[in-house]
């Protein structure tokens, strides 16, 4: 258990990376019978959905802490952008 660092009732990292991979391509039961069929073994889908849903929390809070503009107003990064000019819309100013 320790070589593998696996925990009773838990999946390697390899295994959890599968599980991901399968459950974001098809429904749980689809990626269940996915990992039968490769890697010649059963699993619960409830197992596989706890798995790919804890990544996918991870993930979302991960995205969250990142944030490109403060929220407080007036205190936002300029944006530097640069054309080709071939759609550049040319306007006259209204009196």
């Amino acid at each position: 258990m320790r070589g593998a660092k696996v925990a009773a009732r838990g999946c390697s990292r390899p295994l959890q990376r599968v599980i991901v991979d399968f459950a974001a391509d098809h429904p749980y039961a689809q990626a269940r019978a996915k990992v039968r069929e490769h890697y010649g073994f059963e699993m619960g889908e409830s197992t596989m959905q706890r798995i790919a849903l804890a990544h996918a929390k991870s993930m979302f809070e991960a995205g969250r802490a990142c944030r490109d503009f403060p929220a407080t107003p007036g205190e936002r990064k300029p944006i530097v952008a640069q054309m080709d000019g071939g759609m550049v819309p040319i306007t006259e100013p209204d009196p």
